[in-house]
């Protein structure tokens, strides 16, 4: 019998949907692999002791990580380099009754540290989806880059075209018109805060998921149907939870600030009639002010609410990515939440998930 509210196809993709109600048994074993890529070429690599793959919304990169690997041998060794770019592939999943496995790769990420240990023998790995590659870039030339004037989506394409990011992007809308800076792009200047700030202004997230595809999508993310329940009891997966509560959430008052070029300057501003808990929100990027002013107005009633968040420790379901959305069900909750991160911690198969009340989200 399948888990309640949990359909029969897609939700638990790449894996097949009767693995969400297999991970509730405790004969489940949890399957794990890591290789490091390059080009054509394929090396596996061992763990030696704890190892982490995180994807949060509110980090850039989105998808990171780290892990703690034997030394391994001469001809691997020397393709662990970052200054080759090397990928390396995290793969996770499920070994079930009869022999049903079912593994797939959770994240493709560009190599960015190799710290190699002696006399232990072994060496740290840390690793990240491609929004290095923008973070990595500056536009270098004298002359000001004359950004295409378009939607939110043609200004992103032009930045990693900049970056020489050849990785499709995948949308469901283009979004708004783009103010552009009157003086275009300037020497020096950063393309990741060009883009990140291209997509806030735009009302968008805008992230590389870590298998080479970028993604741009509405803010807050729609509704949609729960990928899992995770909920205490025989029956569940949850192993703790915690659930908190702070002033540093809220805010009655916002200000948007939009600078670019050298002196100019837009400030869009939005409050209760007598706010007491003021927040700003800078942009690098240019807008109208009745864009900066419909910005704030947005922000204000997302940081109007005290938001709960939700920590939960639970059995990994390596299928869950942020912006994904669970039915939560601990003493005295019984809701839909949003996944914002959730972190996979090897060999342990468990899963750290922060979620968050849909209605009360903030995106800055």
């Amino acid at each position: 019998m399948m888990a309640e509210n949990l359909e029969a196809t897609s939700l638990c993709a790449p894996f097949p949907a009767y693995v969400d109600e297999r991970l509730r048994q405790s004969s489940i074993r949890h399957i794990i692999g890591f290789n490091l890529l390059y080009g054509d070429l394929s090396y596996p690599l061992e763990y030696q002791s704890n190892c982490s793959l995180t994807f949060d919304e509110n980090w850039a990169p989105y998808a990171q990580f780290q892990g703690n690997f034997r030394m391994p041998d001469k001809t691997t060794a020397g393709f662990l380099d970052p200054r080759l770019d090397p990928l390396i592939e995290i793969i996770g999943g499920y070994e079930m009754e009869a022999g049903d496995k079912q593994a797939y790769p959770l994240a493709r990420l560009h190599l960015r540290s190799v710290v190699w240990n002696a006399p232990a023998m072994n060496l740290d790995i840390t690793a990240a989806s491609s929004e290095t590659d923008l973070q990595d870039f500056v536009w270098y030339l004298q002359t000001p880059a004359p950004v295409p004037t378009g939607t939110v989506k043609d200004a992103l394409d032009w930045c990693l075209d900049t970056a020489g990011n050849k990785e499709p992007l995948e949308y469901t809308e283009t979004g708004p018109t783009v103010t552009l800076p009157d003086q275009g792009v300037q020497q020096g200047q950063n393309i990741w805060d060009l883009a990140r700030d291209f997509a806030a202004g735009g009302q968008m997230w805008f992230y590389h998921d870590g298998l080479g595809t970028w993604h741009m999508t509405p803010r807050p993310v729609p509704e949609s149907t729960p990928k899992t329940i995770l909920q205490t009891g025989r029956q569940g997966t949850v192993i703790s939870y915690q659930i908190g509560q702070s002033r540093e959430d809220y805010a009655d008052g916002v200000i948007v600030t939009h600078e670019w070029g050298s002196q100019q300057k837009i400030v869009g501003k939005a409050s209760v009639s007598s706010p007491k808990r003021w927040t700003v929100v800078p942009r690098r990027t240019a807008a109208t002010q009745d864009q900066a002013d419909k910005e704030a107005e947005t922000l204000l009633g997302r940081f109007q609410d005290l938001r709960r968040s939700f920590e939960i420790t639970a059995k990994s379901a390596y299928w869950l990515r942020p912006g994904d959305y669970v039915t939560l069900r601990i003493p005295g909750v019984n809701t839909a939440c949003r996944v914002s991160r959730v972190q996979y911690s090897f060999p342990a198969g468990r899963m750290s998930v922060r979620l968050i009340d849909p209605a009360r989200e903030v995106t800055q």
